[in-house]
């Protein structure tokens, strides 16, 4: 179970900086200007929930108090001159506001307001500065702080009211930078992907980790197993929230994974949902996109969408929890007619700085593939093909009339129909998209003969996003179209994909055949990736239109 409570977030937003100020009392002009301007410095801050275990004793901090190692409450400071210009025989006031019962204030090392206590009390001042820090029961607690300069008379000589809110939990897109990385190790029942972990180690170094496959019952999936979020406050606050499918249950398959390699703290793991997951449960049909402005809305930090057929899709205790959050406003996209029905089996996003939005997205297109196998020679061998499809030469896929037909079908009736929500949600444009060829398999092991990648899913790819020091990695699904002895320089749709791939980006094409493709997935199902989250506590401004809504 999850240890968050349902959010509260209080819709009265008390005036920013809002100030009384009288110069009764002031010393003189340059010292009442700049104790004028000290005031007007206080403003809304962001935190987060103290859900994690800093000192890993198996209980979340919050239900402790004063735990070792803490480092998730927000820090307000009140300046020295602000604390220095409190008088003899006058007093500085501090009030709690809004959930008080969810929210404690700290001052030297002890609780003295909130937490179903007291939300009023008087600050002793020095010459010092005064430096309070609030804690958060839970995401999207919601509070205020008041403050207030009395003189001896009773009357407010100056005050400051401002917002104290704890974070979102706010999923991680392609635009941030990629971490640290995974992959199931696989080595057995004739079956291995070593060499394509070695192929994406050697250029990720130790951003990149492999898991034992032993320990985890070969479950390679690691994608539909966790998806990443942050919750992120000012000043570095930061705990990130492992979403663990209910894919698993009772230890199967990755099901301990996160407890075992990802939470600590700053880390922790939760659930939504209960009981036996479906296939739209697994994460490689949960994305997001990047930044995006629709309709005069800004995202700034993407939107949410999975992939469900009619009413069915995630659990519904997840699609409200990533409703509940606001700032990722959550869309659907029909994804009945593939086999496995995730969302990246037909896209992705990567970076482009030369974008207008800073991103392509990469659309899987059967028109773009079909026009890529008209253009090769009806004789160009791929007998990788051969034994496992049947198909020895292009021309032969190109003479497969009822395959052609199906996946024309396919185009018209659900990957236009896609691309189409893309444009309405995300509002892409003709700019922004890249079509990567491919083609689909009507597989008799699908309910339904429903679709699978005959091509590999160029677009089901990990997409290493790099920073100032390190170029975006893209590892992308060798898609064999090429005699057995040729190699990757001699592959017309490698050399073609390159070509359209924007230019800022390192691509790195790994065999995934056996393990991956032949098993119904791809590249970014048998990956993983943790990303820094965008900011620090900027979505109490850039994104608070979307909470309050």
């Amino acid at each position: 179970m999850h240890p968050f409570n349902k959010p509260r977030l209080l819709t009265t937003h008390l005036a920013l900086g809002a100030l009384l100020i009288s110069s009764a009392g002031c010393a003189g002009a340059k010292e009442r200007k700049a104790l004028e301007e000290a005031w007007n410095k206080f403003g809304d801050l962001a935190g987060i929930g103290n859900v994690d275990d800093d000192d890993e004793d198996g209980t979340p901090d919050w239900e402790q108090s004063g735990v070792e190692g803490e480092n998730d409450l927000l820090e307000v400071e009140i300046p020295a001159n602000v604390a220095a210009g409190v008088k003899d025989g006058e007093s500085l006031l501090v009030t709690l506001g809004g959930d008080t019962d969810n929210i404690r204030v700290w001052l030297d090392g002890e609780v003295f307001m909130g937490d179903g206590g007291e939300v009023e009390a008087t600050l002793t001042t020095g010459e010092s500065a005064i430096t309070l820090g609030v804690e958060f029961a839970d995401l999207l607690i919601s509070g205020s702080l008041t403050l207030s300069h009395i003189d001896k008379d009773g009357a407010e000589l100056y005050g400051a009211s401002f917002d104290v809110i704890a974070s979102p939990m706010i999923l991680n897109h392609h635009l941030q930078y990629a971490e640290e990385m995974w992959m199931v190790e696989m080595s057995s029942w004739g079956y291995s992907n070593l060499d394509m972990a070695e192929a994406i180690e050697a250029e990720l170094g130790d951003r990149f980790q492999t898991i034992p496959g032993a320990d985890y019952g070969y479950d390679v999936w690691i994608q539909d197993e966790v998806e990443w979020s942050t919750l992120n406050g000012a000043n570095g606050l930061r705990t990130d929230v492992v979403i663990d499918s209910i894919r698993n249950t009772g230890g199967s398959g990755l099901d301990d994974f996160p407890e075992d390699y990802l939470v600590q703290p700053d880390v922790i793991a939760s659930s939504w949902g209960s009981g036996w997951g479906n296939t739209y449960d697994s994460f490689g049909n949960l994305e997001i996109s990047p930044p995006v402005s629709v309709d005069g809305v800004d995202y700034p930090y993407g939107r949410v969408f999975w992939g469900q057929r009619g009413t069915t899709g995630p659990t519904e205790d997840l699609r409200d929890q990533l409703t509940s959050q606001g700032v990722q406003k959550p869309f659907q996209q029909d994804t009945i007619w593939l086999c496995v029905g995730h969302i990246d089996e037909v896209h992705t996003f990567v970076p482009d700085p030369d974008a207008p939005r800073g991103f392509r997205l990469l659309m899987g297109s059967v028109t773009a593939g079909y026009e890529f196998l008209e253009g090769l020679g009806d004789s160009t061998s791929i007998p990788k093909y051969s034994s496992d499809y049947h198909y020895s030469t292009v021309g032969e896929i190109l003479d497969d009339s009822a395959l052609r037909t199906w996946n024309e079908s396919l185009q018209t009736t659900y990957l236009d129909d896609i691309e189409q929500v893309f444009r309405d949600e995300l509002a892409i444009t003709d700019e922004e998209i890249i079509y990567i060829p491919s083609v689909f398999e009507e597989n008799r092991w699908c309910p339904n003969n429903t679709a699978l990648a005959l091509i590999p899913g160029i677009v089901n790819s990990l997409i290493a996003t790099g920073n100032d020091e390190t170029p975006t990695k893209l590892f992308l699904p060798d898609p064999f179209i090429r005699a057995n002895n040729a190699s990757q320089d001699e592959d017309p749709l490698i050399q073609y994909v390159n070509d359209v791939l924007p230019s800022s980006s390192e691509a790195y094409w790994v065999d995934n055949w056996d393990v991956y493709h032949l098993g119904m997935g791809e590249v970014h199902c048998g990956t993983n990736a943790q990303r820094t989250p965008d900011g620090e506590g900027t979505w109490i401004s850039n994104a608070r239109h979307l909470i309050e809504e």
